[in-house]
């Protein structure tokens, strides 16, 4: 899978899963994370050039900027993604119980942490890794999957969730 910088464009190699030859997926390259200081509303103006969902998270699984096609794909207001834990964004049935998004008897299993968790530990970034889910909706508890692509950059993830 080629990747290319959602800024300007620039190519950025390849994947590890080289699978899907024409496919392709979006990071930022160095250059331009260079040029743009940490500011959620720059960076979200970034982000939301690429059509797929991108959150930023921190180590502490907790997004610090959501994209356009992630308020879109998660049906939430940008007050209700940014600032919460990964669990709490994806409603998690798990994120409302005592301790919430992280602490519960639930969370060393959780896929979406322990991705998250092992990019910020290692630096290798992760492509479409399967993670079924038991989200709340309005309809009640729903089974979901979802596969989730981390790249690590500084001190924080991209984290694209399809």
């Amino acid at each position: 899978m080629r990747r290319v910088c959602a800024w300007c464009k620039k190519e950025m190699g390849r994947t590890e899963d080289d699978a899907e030859n024409n496919s392709i997926t979006h990071g930022i390259c160095s250059e331009c994370e260079k040029l743009v200081e940490f500011e959620s509303v720059k960076v979200r103006n970034i982000l939301d050039e690429i059509d797929k969902p991108i959150l930023i998270i921190n180590d502490d699984a907790r997004c610090l900027v959501a994209n356009n096609a992630a308020v879109k794909t998660l049906e939430k207001q940008l007050s209700s993604i940014e600032g919460y834990h990964c669990g709490n964004v994806i409603d998690c049935v798990h994120a409302g119980e005592s301790g919430g998004c992280g602490k519960t008897e639930y969370c060393p299993d959780c896929v979406i942490r322990n991705t998250v968790k092992d990019t910020f530990e290692t630096g290798k970034s992760h492509l479409k890794v399967l993670a079924d889910n038991f989200i709340q909706t309005a309809q009640g508890i729903k089974k979901t999957r979802f596969f989730v692509t981390t790249e690590k950059r500084g001190n924080r993830v991209l984290f694209r969730l399809d």
